[in-house]
């Protein structure tokens, strides 16, 4: 149920540094290397992780600076882990995003066609329900070969008629998967064997083997014949993990699953205990209750800091709110513009957030994923500057309501009222209402626009986990994007995008492409920009293998008791 806040000062008494857990990206694998990774052996990226023959290798140094591939655990051996969250999902669906918390889920019991390794902080594309792919004479067509002699835990190979009928599902508009945008491209899946998968796009995609590193391959026979309500109720996958129990905001259980399709994890059981109050979760941390905690307020930090290990990054994400409307005051971007002069960024990182956090520079992305853009700046703090703006606009009075979730995003809730606060300094405006919303009302929201319509600001964390690109949420904006398109249309904008796409990420026509898309969308200012946004864990030093990598995601498979 919807509850109504008002802004509460927060004050903060020390600024922490914060050092950025992920590297530049620059390239990208797009072969297969599980399969040649030995113990022993020689590897190249610190903390890459493979998986061989139900074995985890790491890449570590010896004490000479040698790197080489090391047994990281043996699997089972982890005990039971216990995790108090924020939020999760409502449902064990695997379309319906990638991002955290749906993550967390969907990597755990489902396999795509390739996983997305972000431990060394630079996407690594590996082998998954396929063993390698290529691109086929141009470069619009891929080949993925598959594992072979796997089948799911309920009898179904694992095969080229499970990948095209799982795919086809995704990209037919009348089944609404959240995940279709990432593989819009597509335009024809053929089997070429049982094995052998050929897939062609309408344009060259050279990040599509990392796209489908967020889609699930699933088993067709029993998904047609339950349907997919029924299917996300009792998932069947061959994700390392099976849900032995689900709660819907209470609890999830997880399980070794017999018919992994390439890994044993450590932990006997991890158990997803669902708590919203950012206290309760920390006091649970603290009495031993739980193992590892997420979202940890960051005036908590130094405190846990003295028992507990802390890991953090600033997600790959960047914290906006929703402004844009076909109607109305919200519907001139003069007005639009004006909000984000009006809100002061840095603010929300000292006073808010700690010193954590980076201003987003009216980009979807920081500043080390490919795709962004150093001539594409932030709306500066300028109070000046909005009240002009409001006044050309002709809009006084103004009344808003400003939608926010809790426990999704770090200080969610304190960022809302703080933002709520600066918007009210200004001359046209009269009020702004904070309306927090739990986190399975605030998704549908999200998800349902229309049945169930937005607010004039509807705060949101557009994270570009596990692409690690700008593309992804750029192509939100375009014309008619197939999920979640909020109204912006432009037809230079759509021009550019679609450019940039067709490009390599090592093009330099790629960047500049997205830049000047970057510009445009500035200008139309369909959003407002805040701050890319810490997430912060914390756990029991006694865990072992607790590591958060690039994309906010915990090493599930790993992590041990």
């Amino acid at each position: 149920m919807a509850t109504k806040a008002g802004f509460a000062k927060k004050s903060v008494s020390a600024v922490i540094t914060f050092v950025m857990a992920f590297a530049v990206l620059t390239a990208f694998n797009t072969s297969a290397s599980a399969n040649t990774a030995v113990a022993g052996a020689k590897c190249t990226n610190l903390k890459e992780q493979e998986y061989v023959n139900n074995t985890v290798l790491i890449c570590k140094a010896t004490k000479k600076g040698k790197r080489v591939w090391k047994k990281y655990f043996k699997g089972g051996s982890g005990k039971t882990v216990t995790i108090g969250i924020g939020s999760l999902p409502p449902s064990l669906e695997a379309y319906a995003a990638s991002a955290p918390p749906r993550s967390f889920i969907v990597g755990a019991i489902y396999s795509a066609l390739t996983r997305v390794d972000l431990s060394t902080g630079t996407p690594i594309v590996k082998p998954n329900v396929a063993d390698s792919w290529s691109q086929e004479g141009n470069s619009k067509t891929w080949v993925f070969n598959l594992i072979q002699g796997k089948t799911f835990p309920n009898g179904e190979p694992v095969n080229a008629t499970a990948v095209k009928a799982s795919l086809e599902w995704v990209l037919n508009p009348a089944n609404r998967a959240g995940l279709r945008a990432k593989i819009s491209e597509i335009t024809r899946i053929e089997v070429m064997s049982e094995y052998k998968v050929k897939i062609t796009t309408s344009a060259p995609r050279y990040l599509l083997p990392r796209a489908l590193g967020t889609v699930p391959i699933l088993p067709p026979k029993e998904f047609a014949a339950k349907g997919a309500a029924a299917f996300w109720r009792a998932p069947v996958g061959t994700g390392p993990f099976v849900a032995t129990s689900f709660t819907p905001n209470v609890e999830l259980v997880l399980e070794p699953n017999p018919s992994s399709l390439r890994v044993v994890p450590a932990a006997t059981k991890i158990v997803f205990k669902v708590i919203p109050e950012d206290a309760s979760r920390m006091s649970g941390l603290r009495s031993g209750g739980l193992d590892v905690v997420n979202k940890v307020p960051t005036d908590d930090i130094a405190s846990l800091r003295r028992s507990f290990a802390v890991n953090s990054i600033i997600e790959p994400a960047t914290y906006h709110m929703s402004i844009m409307a076909k109607s109305g005051p919200l519907a001139d971007k003069r007005v639009r513009q004006a909000l984000n002069f009006a809100v002061d960024k840095q603010a929300l990182i000292d006073r808010v957030n700690s010193g954590l956090g980076s201003i987003a520079q009216a980009q979807l992305v920081p500043s080390n994923l490919t795709g962004y853009c150093r001539e594409v700046t932030a709306y500066p703090y300028d109070m000046k500057k909005a009240n002009d703006l409001m006044k050309q606009a002709g809009v006084s009075n103004l009344k808003l309501t400003f939608q926010t979730s809790t426990a999704y995003i770090t200080n969610d809730v304190l960022m809302a009222q703080a933002i709520a606060q600066m918007i009210e300094r200004l001359d046209a405006v009269d009020k702004v209402e904070v309306e927090v919303l739990e986190f399975s009302k605030f998704l549908d929201v999200y998800y349902l626009r229309g049945a169930i319509p937005r607010k004039d600001l509807f705060a949101w964390r557009m994270s570009s986990s596990p692409d690690l690109d700008a593309g992804v949420q750029m192509a939100r904006y375009t014309t008619n994007y197939s999920t979640h398109n909020i109204g912006h249309s432009d037809p230079r904008y759509d021009e550019l995008i679609a450019k940039a796409s067709s490009l390599s990420t090592r093009s330099p026509a790629r960047t500049r492409a997205f830049c000047e898309a970057g510009k445009i969308l500035k200008e139309n200012a369909p959003i407002l920009w805040g701050i890319h946004t810490p997430d912060i864990w914390a756990g029991k030093k006694a865990t072992k293998r607790f590591f958060i990598d690039a994309g906010g995601n915990i090493d599930l498979v790993s992590i041990g008791n």
